[in-house]
């Protein structure tokens, strides 16, 4: 079994300063400025892992759910975790933000389905030093819960907004932290917690404009976003038409008592099959066995 717990590691100041991606990486184009802005704040390449400048990839914060991705997830990709409330996919959600934030990504965690103050509860079970990115500004929370249920915010890192009549106010918010971070950074990470209230709400045209004004504005600053969608609650065809927009999905599943992970999309993987893993609230391990074949 591989332990993938994310821990703190080093300083904030240090990792900021150690480069994300090789000089390739850094040639001028309207979508990657260069190394003027790329060397601001830069994270580096996940350890261990051959993916190059070519394709851009990044670690998933899971050292063995990176190699079932062929090396972990290209940059600019909108994922979709599927699955039930208990699946695990929340523990792998926020591993993913954590992850990027060790290698000097940003993070913006909206949360629409619990409030920010419990989604930093969760996010401390893993890290426990986490909160040094929010003194140093580069963990950011936008509140789309609090408000619609009448409660008082009181996470002093958070924005908070009230999407219950236009789901537009939730861009709004998210506007404002993407040009500051976009200015700033190669690349940020987005952790949107959850579709499921939005599509509920909304409908399923609604919710997909907005997905792809959302989407347009984040792949433009090289974001990697993180979607949850909730198993049993919405029309097979809604699922279909909202992984369409996707660039990859995580489907989550439990049988006799055991959790299983399977990929779609991606590019090239390890295996389109099954694969176990086990978690908790504060551990995410991918502990089944796959071939080390690379499947288009």
């Amino acid at each position: 079994m591989v332990k993938s717990q994310v821990k703190t590691g080093r300083s904030v100041n240090k990792s900021l300063k150690v480069p994300m991606v090789s000089k390739q990486h850094c040639k001028q184009s309207r979508s990657n400025p260069g190394p003027r802005r790329a060397g601001m704040k830069k994270a580096h390449r996940p350890k261990g892992k051959s993916a190059s400048a070519k394709s851009k990839k990044v670690t998933t914060g899971v050292n063995r759910l990176d190699d079932l991705l062929n090396g972990g997830i290209p940059l600019k990709s909108a994922i979709l975790l599927y699955g039930d409330k208990f699946s695990g996919k929340d523990t792998l959600l926020n591993m993913m933000i954590l992850a990027g934030l060790k290698q000097g990504a940003p993070g913006i965690v909206l949360t629409n389905e619990r409030t920010s103050s419990d989604v930093r509860r969760n996010l401390q079970a893993i890290m426990s030093g986490f909160t040094v990115y929010e003194k140093k500004g580069i963990l950011k929370y936008i509140d789309a819960y609090t408000a619609t249920v009448k409660l008082k915010g009181k996470n002093p890192f958070a924005v908070y907004v009230d999407p219950s009549k236009n789901p537009a106010e939730m861009k709004n918010g998210l506007s404002k932290v993407f040009d500051a971070f976009g200015k700033k950074y190669f690349y940020y990470r987005i952790m949107f917690d959850s579709l499921t209230p939005v599509l509920r709400k909304f409908g399923i045209d609604k919710t997909l404009g907005f997905l792809n004004l959302f989407l347009t504005k984040a792949k433009a600053n090289n974001a990697l976003v993180i979607f949850d969608l909730t198993e049993g609650v919405h029309k097979p065809s809604e699922i279909t038409a909202i992984e369409e927009v996707m660039d990859g999905v995580i489907e989550f599943k439990t049988e006799a008592g055991r959790n299983f992970l399977r990929v779609k999309g991606f590019g090239e993987t390890r295996t389109r099959d099954w694969v176990e893993f086990k978690h908790s609230p504060s551990k995410f391990d991918v502990t089944g066995s796959f071939a080390l074949q690379k499947i288009a």
